[in-house]
């Protein structure tokens, strides 16, 4: 059996996490993967040092439609017996190459809904609902959809899609993971030495790509409300993306520039993490985020927005908090809460790692994946 994996490409973000997870996983099982990024960038040398096979679409602009063509050239030349699509461009392109070149097994994964996610691209409400209703038309060529979470599963079918096409298939993590948790605890000192933190100071943090739907501003207004109550709270902000210079005018104007660090892109995230006495997540969306299972999964209490597949995740008072989007009040009363009673932040931490490990491992997530791979190949046979 070979898999083409389509998606977006370029950045690191969650979708090339989760396609590089499968492709690694399930190497082996009598499964050959083929990485088809519709875009370049550092990921592809990253996949190809992972001894995967990548073969580079080369979409030139938004909305080159000879991409279409290029892909379906290679989904030929591969002779792919399923082409997996992922997230909005991966499943649009690689739906209608996969038809045109008469694949005939494919599989999508939906990562977030799109229908809010497409708010943050397009300002025209005509060009959004013609993207999406396209979506919605496109998945009937699928065999299968996976989505990340319950929530997207009822946005879809509550838009037409059939249910019984739809397969729930959770994001997991691996154990290196919690290997990790051991191992970055001796690299704490040495992390917040290089950045400047004081053994005193208390780190919020967050990894996120620095994008509107992020909603990272959101946690630098909180900034500076936790840091006029708790002078040694310190913000920590990894990650990368279009709207990081806004933000860092932004924490400027709000005079905590010197009690915000900007980590940028980083390779390593769980060194990052494991510095962090509370981790944050303030997007508008969300879908299942790897970010958090790794907080999670490295004993961190979780402070989320109540949006998406963020309530399948983080357990409201027991695991962490979830909170409102765009409410700063709420969002900073939690941090606080959070970094001034340690005792119930350790127990959350804690629950959060079991949750992980109970119900959002990287094995669950590869097994699953593979028995509908099966499947989809039997009901052809």
């Amino acid at each position: 059996m070979k898999v083409l994996h389509v998606f977006g490409g370029g950045v690191r973000s969650g979708v090339e996490s989760y396609v590089l997870a499968i492709a690694t996983g399930l190497k082996g099982q009598g499964i050959e993967h083929v990485l088809a990024p519709l875009r370049d960038g550092p990921f592809i040398s990253e996949a190809e040092g992972l001894g995967l096979r990548v073969r580079k679409v080369n979409k030139k602009f938004k909305g080159d439609p000879l991409t279409i063509y290029r892909l379906r050239k290679i989904i030929k030349d591969e002779q792919a017996s399923i082409v997996h699509t992922n997230a909005e461009n991966g499943n649009l392109y690689g739906r209608l190459a996969a038809a045109m070149a008469k694949t005939p097994r494919v599989v999508s994964t939906i990562h977030t809904f799109y229908d809010e996610t497409l708010r943050d691209r397009y300002r025209s409400e005509w060009v959004r609902n013609l993207i999406y209703r396209q979506d919605l038309l496109t998945s009937r060529t699928c065999d299968a959809l996976i989505t990340v979470n319950a929530a997207i599963k009822e946005r879809l079918v509550m838009h037409g899609v059939a249910k019984e096409k739809i397969v729930v298939i959770p994001n997991g993590i691996g154990p290196s993971r919690y290997e990790h948790y051991e191992k970055e605890v001796t690299q704490v000192s040495a992390l917040r030495a290089r950045l400047g933190i004081a053994g005193d100071e208390m780190v919020v943090g967050t990894v996120a790509r620095l994008s509107p739907v992020k909603n990272v501003a959101a946690l630098v207004l909180a900034g500076k409300s936790v840091t006029d109550r708790l002078p040694k709270a310190r913000f920590v902000i990894v990650g990368d993306g279009p709207q990081r210079q806004r933000l860092e005018k932004l924490a400027s104007s709000l005079g905590v520039t010197s009690r915000l660090i900007f980590a940028g892109w980083q390779e390593d995230i769980n060194q990052f993490l494991s510095i962090m006495d509370v981790f944050v997540i303030t997007s508008l969306i969300e879908g299942s985020s790897f970010a958090i299972l790794d907080a999670m999964a490295l004993g961190k209490p979780v402070i989320a927005t109540n949006v998406g597949g963020n309530p399948e995740l983080v357990v409201d008072g027991e695991t962490g908090r979830l909170v409102p989007f765009n409410d700063i009040d709420a969002l900073t009363s939690s941090i606080v809460e959070t970094l001034t009673n340690k005792d119930r932040a350790a127990r959350m931490g804690r629950a959060g790692r079991e949750r992980v490990q109970t119900h959002f491992r990287l094995d669950q997530m590869l097994e699953k994946t593979e028995t509908l791979y099966r499947m989809v190949m039997k009901s052809w046979q």
